[in-house]
């Protein structure tokens, strides 16, 4: 189970030192703040569809079996 927080946070880190870059970017690219919007919609629609795809199911199950 840890391995799975440290690659968590490992692909945390980029994502957190990009972001604002990204976002700098895109606006000074773009017209206004929609290209914004649409870029931050599309990393949280990829954010929901690996999580839906490779999170732990923990409903109804104890803390003890979830991190041994």
């Amino acid at each position: 189970m840890r391995r799975t927080r440290g690659v968590g946070g490992a692909v945390n880190r980029p994502g957190v030192i990009l972001g604002p870059i990204l976002v700098g970017m895109v606006y000074a690219a773009g017209d206004g703040v929609a290209p914004v919007f649409m870029m931050l919609r599309a990393v949280a629609l990829v954010g929901a569809v690996v999580a839906g795809t490779f999170a732990q199911k923990t409903a109804n199950r104890p803390l003890e079996e979830i991190s041994p």
